[in-house]
């Protein structure tokens, strides 16, 4: 026998399960909405090959290009049409933002599908197919091949050595030398011969990268006999620096010319103070060390040198007038002749208490008077000129600011002069 029982005797409220009920259903539509986005995202995503047709939104209408959605679940890359394919015969568009058009994939390069009303050719897409297979099979690194030049970037050239297939030849594998732009040295249509540094498949295209600077031999390991030390060369600044500036002397090969090599007869602070970018100059190379590749170079030694003769103009005792250029806390620097600079220390000149440098200004001359000479380090040592029967100088304080110079005695000369007057 069936007891009957009561549900309000029970306690069962018909609300409380009506409300169980809906989130049981609610949870069970969250978990089956949950399994459905997961198995999106682990659908793989398709991959456009060249020749595939695919059916393309109109997104954006522009003056030379047309820019269309792929169509294609899962790529989220837009496609490029040339707007004049979409035109009718009189030259008018019919087409607006939203339409849709069936398109065939022609090329894909990086991030850029290119697409077209009419398929690409069967011949083509074959002569592709087989270019890249005779191009693993039969080419490796460090093989030549010819090819032409197709397109022309800032940072490099596109270059076709095969039927559809390009390589790139990065600005940097253009040449030894320095390369400001790839259209200073390649044009659209021109041949040249190239060296295959590395071929690889990226997300199922092909990348070839070249080089066109190595097809010949590396510019340091075959120096011409004239890059030697002590030879006298012509080359091209190529930049001017705070510490020198950087001479090509072949393609490939620089040279530093620090700013202690500039001049004997100016103080240089700056190298484009006396040379600029593109000029080409004469420079003697002083040193040349090929496993470090630094070659050293002056600009002043290609030159006459004033100091070849300081021996016979300026022998120890010899009694002449410079020109003070520096001031420093331990004496005057004293310009002889130029090129040629002293140092009179303060030292020695404080031990004659008839010359007062405290009061010698930058630009006065002064009698000096040569107390050693060490032509190797090319350095003078003056004093103040000490013949006792010669009293006539020590009167003499008309310190000027005059450039010419002169021996003691023709200085002299002109202040018994002035005395007489």
């Amino acid at each position: 026998m069936i007891d009957l029982v009561n549900r309000d005797e029970v306690g069962i409220d018909r609300d409380e399960v009506g409300i169980d009920r809906d989130e049981d259903e609610n949870s069970k539509d969250s978990s089956e909405f949950s399994k459905m986005f997961e198995n999106s995202l682990r659908k793989p995503k398709r991959k456009l090959s060249v020749g595939d047709q695919v059916r393309s939104e109109i997104l954006v209408l522009g003056k030379e290009e047309i820019f269309v959605s792929t169509g294609a679940p899962g790529i989220s890359t837009d496609g490029v049409v040339p707007r004049k394919e979409l035109l009718n015969p009189d030259g008018t568009l019919s087409f607006k933002v939203g339409d849709w058009v069936d398109l065939y994939v022609t090329q894909i390069r990086d991030s850029e599908i290119s697409l077209s009303l009419k398929p690409a050719s069967k011949n083509l897409l074959s002569a592709r197919q087989k270019s890249k297979g005779a191009l693993t099979e039969h080419h490796q690194r460090g093989d030549l091949v010819h090819g032409k030049v197709k397109r022309i970037e800032p940072f490099g050239a596109f270059v076709e050595f095969r039927p559809g297939v390009e390589g790139l030849l990065h600005i940097s594998e253009m040449s030894w030398s320095r390369v400001s732009h790839p259209s200073d040295l390649l044009s659209i249509g021109q041949e040249i011969t190239l060296k295959i540094l590395k071929t690889e498949f990226h997300e199922g295209k092909l990348r070839v990268s070249l080089s066109m600077k190595q097809v010949g031999p590396v510019p340091w390991q075959s120096l011409p006999d004239r890059v030697r030390k002590g030879q006298v060369v012509e080359g091209k600044v190529t930049r001017c620096m705070k510490f020198g500036a950087f001479v090509e002397l072949v393609p490939g090969v620089e040279g530093l010319i620090p700013l202690s090599e500039m001049s004997y007869t100016k103080r240089v602070v700056r190298s484009d103070e006396l040379i600029q970018e593109g000029q080409q100059v004469s420079v003697m190379i002083q040193e040349v060390d090929t496993d470090a590749k630094r070659i050293a170079l002056s600009l002043r030694d290609a030159g006459s040198d004033p100091w070849i003769l300081v021996p016979q103009k300026f022998p120890v005792g010899t009694i002449i007038y410079g020109k003070v250029e520096r001031r420093e806390p331990y004496g005057l620097f004293v310009q002889l002749e130029e090129g040629v600079v002293g140092l009179l220390p303060k030292s020695k000149a404080q031990e004659n208490s008839n010359f007062v440098i405290e009061k010698v200004k930058l630009g006065d001359v002064i009698p000096v008077q040569i107390s050693e000479l060490h032509l190797n380090e090319r350095k003078i040592a003056l004093e103040v000129p000490q013949d006792p029967n010669r009293d006539d100088w020590k009167s003499y304080t008309g310190f000027t600011n005059s450039s010419g110079f002169g021996t003691l005695g023709d200085q002299l000369k002109a202040v018994l002069e002035k005395k007489k007057k």
